[in-house]
């Protein structure tokens, strides 16, 4: 579990880089302030050449941002570990597919689409019976998701969801969320 101490006011959460390494340091820039950035996964685009990826997987690795297991990086790990350096290899080989945060007073699970599938999701709209069915057998307060490419937060029972969208994307809107200490949830954009 990754705990955050009393001091620490927010944290970010950005999925779907897919190797825009630039997108994140703009980020990065935008929100000084936040010390800890975390991914939901999909940090490389397997449809890239790898010498696009490298970067961005050494830079994670270098800065030790966490992250969770995306498709692309399952991809990567398949068929393309081989052409990563050492470091990179070791951190997309230790990639979970969840993780567990605890921050402020909340308890925080990570999926980058659902608790069963690296690439099955849940449109932001869908009702909330679905989300329920989905993780109400969880003890957390807040559910962080990926994949959809799509920004949202939703509050259904007692649990707080946030999708950050995509910070890399496949348009030119990239996307991100931060969770303040009090439980605000803010969608940013660059």
């Amino acid at each position: 579990m990754l705990q955050f101490s009393q001091d620490v006011q927010a944290i970010a959460f950005f999925s779907d880089l897919h190797g825009k390494l630039d997108r994140l340091l703009r980020a990065m820039e935008l929100k000084a302030e936040i010390a800890h950035w975390i991914s939901l996964g999909d940090n490389v685009d397997m449809f890239a050449p790898d010498h696009e990826n490298i970067p961005t997987v050494r830079f994670l690795a270098r800065q030790n941002i966490p992250s969770i297991l995306g498709n692309h990086e399952a991809h990567i790990r398949r068929h393309h570990l081989r052409k990563y350096e050492p470091e990179s290899q070791a951190y997309l080989l230790h990639l979970p597919v969840f993780m567990d945060i605890q921050f402020a007073d909340f308890n925080i699970r990570l999926y980058h689409a659902t608790p069963t599938s690296l690439v099955d999701f849940i449109p932001e709209n869908a009702g909330e019976q679905i989300y329920l069915d989905l993780f109400d057998h969880l003890m957390h307060d807040v559910i962080v998701l990926g994949h959809t490419h799509i920004a949202f937060h939703r509050k259904i029972g007692h649990r707080t969801f946030i999708n950050p969208g995509s910070l890399g994307g496949l348009s030119n809107r990239a996307t991100f969320a931060v969770l303040n200490r009090n439980g605000s949830v803010e969608l940013s954009s660059l």
